[in-house]
């Protein structure tokens, strides 16, 4: 399982693939921890420098001294060294003591592998249902998906669905509007009841059906549904990435 941290540094040192890298971006967006941890580490990285150059400066200042002594003075290091010096073995300590609690908060709080990589591959297609007045559930919908307010597109799609059952598009996106309220089985059912027979929402169906495993961090489920879409279908690369990434 790929270490978090050293994925942040990998990526602030420039070492990630294009895609990776593009992927870490996108994730930042919306995953809070993650940012967090972004800056935490971001941080910790500007800190450091500092104390990591005055060492060095400090190093170059002594020998300099030192040989000035040997050939005009007979007297101590001088005492602005000594204060340099005594600053550093003060806020060294200090510093990786903080750092060091920081980083233990963190890693403790972060949320569990199966939410991050949730989080990061749940981009949803966007709801724009055709055929709608702007008052009418599913302009309601549309617009409560495009405000990522996932109840209220559940409400509305439900009124509409009373009266339209044979929609396919507005029962899949109820599924995501379940799904997104983590209601995973509830979002199966529906995803279920559309694959057969097999039309244009199966591969999203596969997909979507694939996170809500994911989501309850049942990963055996999980990717045995991955597993099962097919080279040259939608969502088949970012499924064998997602494969990757699962314990």
């Amino acid at each position: 399982m790929e270490d978090l941290y050293l994925r942040i540094e990998d990526y602030l040192d420039g070492l990630l693939p294009e895609a990776e890298r593009a992927a870490f971006e996108a994730a930042l967006q919306h995953d809070e921890a993650l940012a967090e941890a972004f800056q935490l580490v971001s941080e910790a990285r500007r800190r450091l420098t500092p104390d990591t150059q005055a060492g060095a400066q400090e190093q170059a200042l002594k020998q300099t001294f030192a040989e000035l002594k040997g050939k005009y003075f007979e007297a101590p290091t001088p005492p602005l060294v000594a204060r340099q010096k005594w600053k550093l073995n003060f806020w060294l300590p200090a510093v990786a003591a903080t750092l060091g609690l920081l980083g233990f908060v963190w890693w403790w709080l972060r949320p569990p592998l199966s939410e991050r990589l949730y989080a990061d591959y749940r981009n949803f297609p966007e709801a724009a249902f055709t055929n709608r007045a702007e008052n009418s559930p599913l302009g309601k919908a549309e617009s409560a998906f495009k405000q990522k307010d996932y109840a209220a597109a559940e409400t509305a799609l439900q009124t509409w669905l009373q009266q339209s059952p044979d929609d396919t598009e507005a029962r899949f996106f109820y599924g995501l509007a379940l799904l997104e309220q983590g209601k995973s089985e509830a979002a199966r059912q529906v995803f279920s009841a559309l694959f057969n027979p097999p039309n244009a929402w199966t591969p999203e169906l596969q997909w979507y059906t694939a996170l809500s495993f994911l989501q309850e961090n049942r990963i055996l489920e999980c990717k045995a549904v991955l597993q099962n879409i097919n080279p040259g279908k939608p969502h088949f690369d970012t499924a064998q990435q997602l494969l990757k990434a699962l314990p």
